[in-house]
């Protein structure tokens, strides 16, 4: 049994936890916080993180340009958004994963309520 419950519903679990952090950040202004995952919503937040982000190989080598969140929002395709998002993923016995996009000022609070911080 975990040490710890699930982030996601509070509830107890067999095995070791996963982890996930989740951010946003515009200017000064960030949003963050850490999940501690069973395997069942550790695999639902990849596939939340896969159709609304943009995966970065973290063992790709460095372009020289440092990471640059796509210019696009991530839900109406709006360009010249605020914000930065980024969401990190460590798997039980896997390279971590790492995600990363873009939030217009109207859709950051549907992003927002994936991360756990807006009802």
């Amino acid at each position: 049994m975990a040490m710890f419950p699930c982030s996601v519903g509070n509830h107890r679990y067999q095995g070791p936890q996963q982890s996930a952090y989740l951010g946003a950040v515009n200017g000064t202004t960030s949003e963050r916080v850490k999940k501690r995952l069973c395997p069942e919503h550790t695999a639902s937040l990849i596939d939340v993180a896969d159709q609304l982000l943009e995966e970065m190989d973290v063992n790709a080598p460095p372009s020289g340009s440092g990471l640059s969140p796509t210019r696009f929002c991530f839900r109406c395709k709006a360009e010249g958004n605020s914000w930065a998002l980024f969401i990190n993923i460590y798997p039980l016995k896997q390279e971590p994963r790492v995600w990363f996009g873009s939030a217009c000022a109207t859709d950051i609070n549907e992003f927002l309520g994936v991360m756990g911080l807006v009802p």
